[in-house]
């Protein structure tokens, strides 16, 4: 990863199914568009979808786009995670995010399929990572790791990123930023850490989009000032609010940030294509 360039990041959730063209040909655009690196998210709200690594390793031979697949420590044990790093670099891959992984929701939790594992969290499984190369490993992984800047303690939260980079992390993805006290912990991140990070965007598309945010995904607030602009819009004008409150905050946050990291609703790249314009 250049640490010298401005770095298009964009996030695309995998499918839920064995389906992967729509997710190849959403890459395809972004790559035509500039962007740097597509990264993969690992099966988002704890509910199953397409392996993170398996696709990203795909996209990284048909689309030729690096890729940054994520790897939460909520489903695999020291095993699994050491045998997926294995294959993953032998494939190419030089880049991971680490994260703890969501929650399973009550549906999920009333039901004996689904088994957290938890045998790491993110910084012990970083050291872990370490401990393979020479061995198992060639070469290292660049491991990057999730900050939230919409903390209520954010001091905590960056104590946190600060115990990541001694063990071994090389950068951040921020939370989606709605807010200047995000932009202010963004800058204070990226004063205080002395690795690279990427300001988190997330263009709503709906005023049910921004509730859904607000109700069922941990780490996101949406301002009821933003929540409120898009009440009884169409669709036309919800896509144009999306743009231009995504391009307010990529324009507020570079001055603090390496890169600008933008998650791709619904797999509506038109939208992240007028963004990055």
């Amino acid at each position: 990863m250049d640490n010298k360039k401005y770095l298009k990041i964009v996030e695309l959730d995998p499918p839920v199914s064995a389906d992967a063209e729509r997710f190849l040909a959403a890459a395809r655009e972004l790559k035509d568009a500039g962007v740097d690196m597509v990264t993969v998210s690992d099966s988002p709200s704890a509910r199953p979808r397409m392996d993170s690594c398996l696709l990203a390793c795909r996209v990284r031979r048909e689309v030729s786009i690096e890729t940054l697949p994520h790897l939460t420590c909520r489903d695999r044990n020291s095993i699994a995670m050491k045998a997926l790093l294995m294959g993953i670099y032998s494939e190419g891959i030089r880049n991971i995010l680490i994260v703890t992984g969501d929650p399973f929701g009550e549906e999920q939790r009333q039901t004996t399929y689904y088994k957290s594992v938890f045998e790491h969290n993110s910084r012990t499984m970083t050291r872990g990572v370490y401990r393979l190369v020479g061995n198992e490993l060639p070469g290292a992984f660049n491991i990057f790791g999730a900050l939230n800047v919409n903390a209520r303690n954010f001091s905590h939260e960056l104590s946190k990123a600060e115990d990541k980079v001694r063990v071994g992390m090389c950068g951040f993805l921020t939370q989606p930023i709605f807010s200047e006290k995000a932009i202010a912990n963004l800058e204070k991140a990226k004063a205080e850490l002395g690795v690279p990070v990427y300001g988190g965007i997330m263009p709503i598309v709906s005023e049910k989009n921004a509730i859904f945010m607000n109700e069922n995904v941990p780490g996101i607030t949406v301002p009821k000032s933003i929540v409120e602009k898009y009440h009884e819009k169409s669709k036309e004008e919800c896509a144009q609010l999306a743009v231009e409150i995504s391009r307010r905050t990529a324009d507020a946050i570079r001055p603090h940030s390496d890169g600008i990291y933008v998650v791709t609703p619904f797999y509506r790249t038109e939208i992240v294509k007028k963004i990055l314009e």
